[in-house]
Formats: C-alpha cells, sequence, structure tokens
C-alpha cells in the first residue's frame, strides 16, 4: 500500500502485479518522506515509511479507507492487475524460490500440477481487495503485461 499526499494517490497492492516494482519506482522517484506513507517489501529492501511495520503490503480497501477516510473519498485510488493463469504461474515460482514452500519442491511440472494447483489457498485472487461484492472501488484498474 502507498499513500502519497503529495500526489493525491493511493495505491492498493495486489499479488503477483509488479506491486512492490511500482512501490519501490514511486519511493525512489516521486515520494515525500515527509508525508507520504508507504508498506514496503522485505522481498526488494522498500522500506515502511510514515506507517506501523505490523501493517503488511496486501491490505483490502476497506482497510485503507478505514485509517484514511478523508483520502480515500479525496484521492485517486489505483491498483495493479494481471492476467489470472500468469499470477497463479508466478506465484507457484514465488513459493518454490523464495519461500521455499514443500509442495512446490521436486520436479516442478509436477509438484504445479499436482501438489499447487488443486489447492485453493494457492491462488492469487485480490478481487476483494479492490472491490466490494457489487463494485469496484479503486478509479483506475491498470494492466501488467
Amino acid at each position: 500500500m502507498l499513500v502519497s499526499h503529495s500526489h493525491r494517490l493511493i495505491f492498493l497492492k495486489t499479488r503477483k502485479t509488479g506491486g512492490s516494482s511500482f512501490e519501490r519506482y514511486i519511493y525512489e522517484n516521486h515520494f515525500d518522506p515527509e508525508c507520504d506513507v508507504v508498506t514496503g517489501s522485505k522481498i526488494d529492501g522498500t522500506p515502511w515509511v510514515n506507517c506501523d511495520q505490523s501493517v503488511r503490503g496486501h491490505i483490502s480497501w476497506k482497510e485503507i479507507k478505514a485509517s484514511y477516510p478523508k483520502e480515500w473519498n479525496e484521492y485517486t485510488r489505483v491498483t495493479i492487475e494481471r492476467n489470472s493463469w500468469d499470477k497463479v504461474v508466478s506465484q507457484f515460482w514465488f513459493f518454490r524460490k523464495q519461500l521455499k514452500k514443500p509442495e512446490c519442491q521436486g520436479d516442478a511440472k509436477t509438484a504445479f500440477n499436482t501438489s499447487f494447483i488443486n489447492n485453493p489457498q494457492n491462488m492469487p485472487t485480490d478481487w476483494s481487495r479492490y472491490a466490494s461484492k457489487s463494485s469496484i472501488q479503486v478509479d483506475c484498474i491498470l494492466q501488467y503485461n
């Protein structure tokens, strides 16, 4: 999550869509450390700035709105989304290489086709992070290609 008071922007971070890279770019090039907020990423080293370190980057629109109600109504709200299949494959390789999850180890093709893909908890679904049951809660969904 990133809240840029200087640019009147709220970024909702989704999984496996380049969200950490987007946060890092904004942090390094357009971030005001006096007032802006970023949850950062341990993976790429983007620091937590102006927020509690217990807050993680992949939080829902409801949580952001509760913490920043005025900004939620006044700032532009943006997220990034990606082809669902690409997200699943990216999640598998993240689990395999970064987290070293046991069900993703061994022969990659076998692990993906048997252990990983058959477990719904492995699927990186992010709809509820940026949408309610009836409507999208962000102003812009950027497409990751």
